[in-house]
């Protein structure tokens, strides 16, 4: 972790390694004038990817679904209206879940 106070300035960067002990680096900057916008950077032995591949054509599984709507959330590419309304959803269904759960126990 590096931080300049004075310029209210921070980096952090995190050295992992995978399950066959390849690196893998992770960096996050936040200071004055730097975008908050999200941005991606891949590194791989045969190429470097900077943005997340479009969606695939044709029907895809639930799971697949799931990926590409994560990674169109990585890539800062869904309204912050959608993401208020995704968790306005999620909290919803937990509360309905728990009330489930309540309801069964008594």
């Amino acid at each position: 972790m590096e931080e300049d106070s004075g310029n209210s300035y921070s980096k952090m960067t995190a050295k992992l390694l995978t399950s066959e002990n390849r690196p893998l680096t992770w960096i996050e900057e936040r200071g004055p004038g730097l975008p908050r916008a999200k941005n991606i950077s891949f590194r791989f032995d045969s190429c470097t990817m900077t943005q997340i591949p479009a969606a695939p054509r044709g029907t895809v599984g639930l799971f697949m679904q799931d990926l590409i709507h994560f990674s169109a959330k990585l890539a800062g590419q869904v309204s912050p209206e959608e993401l208020k309304r995704e968790k306005i959803r999620i909290l919803h269904c937990l509360e309905v879940a728990e009330r489930i759960k309540l309801l069964c126990q008594n």
